[in-house]
This record gives C-alpha cells, sequence and structure tokens, in this order.
C-alpha cells in the first residue's frame, strides 16, 4: 500500500522510527512530519500564513518532509500538495502517551489521522502508555496486522458511508502481561485541570497546567479504563458529531420565530 506517516511528536522521534520500521519493508511510505514537537496542539492548523518545510530522506530511502506546523497541518500539506495522488491509508504515531478518552480531542496524533478522514482516507493513530525498544519488539506485528487491514471496507467506512478513522492505544506492558485487543467506546472521564505558578528565569510568573484524570469509567468497554486493566484499545470514530437525538427533539424550534 502506498501510506503516509505522520505524527505529534516530530519528524525525529523514537514513535516515528517504530513506525516506519514496522512498515517500509512492504508498503511505499511517505514521512511528512513536524519539524519539532507538537504534542497537544489538537486539531489546530497553519491559517493566513504561509508553512515551511524541508525535504528530507528518511530512513531506507523513504522520502519525507519535516514541516513547520501542526500534525495537521502535515497531513492538508501532504494530501493537497506533496503527494501526486491520495494514499491507500494515513497511519500516525506512535506517540509516546497514551490518547484515550477525551484526551483524543486535544491530541495531534489523533489530530492528524482525523484530518486524513476528512479527505475520505483511511487513517489509524497509534499511542502507546509507554514507548519503548521492547514495546516496538513485541507488538510490531499487531500494528502491521492493523494496518494492512485499513483498506477493508468494512474498517474504512461506518453507517452512511461515512470514513472511519481509528484510535489504538497500547498499555505499555510486555506483550505476555497484555490481555489482549479490546474495541472500545471513548471514555468520557473528566481531567481536572488545575495550574501551579512557577517563575521563569527571567522572574516573570508562569502557570503549568496539571491535570487529573476523574470519573473514569468502572467498565472496560471504556477505552480510559481498559488499558489501566492492560488491554489494547481500539476505538473507531468519525467527524460527524451531530447529536440527532436533540436535532430530533428541536424539530418545533420554528415555532419560536412564528411566535
Amino acid at each position: 500500500m502506498k501510506l503516509l506517516l505522520s505524527n505529534d511528536d516530530g519528524f525525529d522521534a523514537p514513535g516515528m522510527k517504530f513506525l516506519h520500521s514496522a512498515l517500509y519493508k512492504k508498503h511505499s511510505l511517505t514521512v511528512s512530519a513536524p519539524a519539532i514537537e507538537q504534542s497537544g496542539v489538537g486539531h489546530a492548523f497553519t491559517y493566513r500564513k504561509g508553512i515551511n518545510l524541508v525535504e528530507r530522506e528518511y530512513a531506507d530511502g523513504t522520502p519525507g518532509f519535516a514541516v513547520a506546523g501542526t500534525p495537521a497541518d502535515c497531513v492538508k500539506v501532504a494530501l493537497g500538495h506533496l503527494l501526486g495522488e491520495l494514499p491507500d491509508a494515513v497511519v500516525s504515531g506512535i506517540n509516546n502517551g497514551d490518547n484515550t478518552g477525551i484526551a483524543g480531542f486535544y491530541s495531534g496524533t489523533v489530530g492528524a489521522a482525523r484530518e486524513a478522514a476528512f479527505w475520505g482516507v483511511p487513517a489509524v493513530a497509534f499511542s502507546v502508555a509507554n514507548n519503548s525498544e521492547q514495546f516496538y519488539e513485541e507488538y510490531v506485528d499487531l500494528i502491521e496486522g492493523f494496518v494492512l487491514r485499513l483498506t477493508d471496507k468494512s474498517m474504512t467506512f461506518g453507517e452512511n458511508g461515512k470514513t472511519v478513522f481509528y484510535n489504538v492505544n497500547f498499555p505499555g506492558c510486555v506483550r505476555g502481561e497484555c490481555k489482549g485487543i479490546r474495541v472500545c467506546q471513548q471514555s468520557l472521564a473528566f481531567y481536572r485541570d488545575t495550574y501551579r505558578k512557577k517563575n521563569s528565569e527571567n522572574g516573570e510568573a508562569e502557570y503549568w497546567l496539571r491535570g487529573v484524570k476523574e470519573d473514569v469509567e468502572n467498565s472496560d468497554d471504556f477505552d480510559a479504563r481498559a488499558i489501566e486493566n492492560k488491554w489494547i484499545t481500539v476505538t473507531p470514530h468519525h467527524f460527524d458529531t451531530t447529536d440527532f437525538g436533540v436535532m430530533k427533539r428541536m424539530s418545533d424550534i420554528n415555532a419560536v420565530w412564528k411566535e
């Protein structure tokens, strides 16, 4: 397959090297990744100013582009300009740290996969709770297997033909301790955010975010709990966030206008 690789940890991040090593022997790869780390930028993209990119050959001759922008920028510029045709799939990661639950909204790794889905391209975001060489050696076959299945229509499209993107999280334990793979609902556990005041080197006050996840569901049917219990979690997403139940209940809203 022709695959586009991206991430949010940066062009030279260990997770990207792992991903490339898992896929380069069997697939045609192009890397388009941030020139520097862009963790936590969500789906932000560059608007009303230019994007600088540097062509850099990746390992084993893979064409690569270090982009001075966000993960969404990396996918946008690759699909809209750098590649002559759309790839078979976009693979994002491997992120250092899990992206379960609402963390997926903040994650640049997941943002890259979501951007691909906007273009109708199948995509997956891989994250691991503890990125390590041991993780790569033990789970690389599962990564390869999941990517191979991405172009299967049953996985690529959801209801009403909506393009699906996948958020896959590994628990970061050795394979012998992992319980297996579980398809999960996204957790809605809340982050209780506080800020700690520190003084910078020049004496100015800075406020540093500290978030604690609260109200994690008790069931392994939710990704945040399942990964804590050593499951590999797979959560299928689409980008239509319309609440159709509320939409139906508001069907008579025009009565307000007539009044």
